[in-house]
């Protein structure tokens, strides 16, 4: 009998990025997950360095990778 077991989805890895904070409407570096399935998110608690609000849901515009 065949049974068909799932792997567990790769944590997400950490890059380091741009993103828009909507509230100085500045574009401001942060840590972005990036992980296998999903778009790249903004790594929850960190603040906005220019006016300190959560930049939780922040658009992610840039992200630094290596070619």
């Amino acid at each position: 009998m065949n049974t068909m077991t799932m792997k567990p989805a790769p944590a997400p890895r950490p890059v380091p990025g741009f993103v828009y904070c909507y509230l100085c409407t500045h574009t401001v570096p942060a840590t972005v997950l990036l992980s296998t399935r999903a778009r790249p998110t903004v790594q929850p608690g960190q603040k906005c360095e220019r006016c300190a609000a959560s930049i939780d849901s922040a658009a992610v515009v840039r992200l630094d990778r290596a070619a």
